[in-house]
């Protein structure tokens, strides 16, 4: 099993992918198409993707960086999710 994707809780998405992709040396993207088409078809909507942002491992084989706006300061509770997949890489490869 490996970890799919990670999910954090931020105030602004886009500059946290940004730095996150820099610093790992992943590629900050972009919702193309075809992930637009895969994540409304989980649930999301247009206003969702917004205020999300992402990074990915150019090399597929480390996990997917989701960041999605909140707006408040919570305190106490952890603010990242991790999905885990039960087989190696992606289904789809999004640039």
């Amino acid at each position: 099993m490996k970890i799919g994707n990670v999910t954090f809780d931020c105030a602004d998405p886009d500059r946290m992918a940004t730095f996150w992709a820099a610093a790992l040396g992943y590629q900050k993207q972009t919702w193309t198409d075809d992930l637009r088409r895969e994540l409304t078809a989980a649930g999301l909507t247009d206003d969702d993707l917004a205020g999300r942002g992402l990074a990915e491992d150019p090399t597929g084989q480390g996990p997917r960086l989701f960041f999605q706006r909140v707006s408040e300061g919570r305190f106490g509770e952890p603010r990242t999710a991790i999905g885990r997949r039960s087989r190696g890489g992606r289904s789809g490869r999004h640039q």
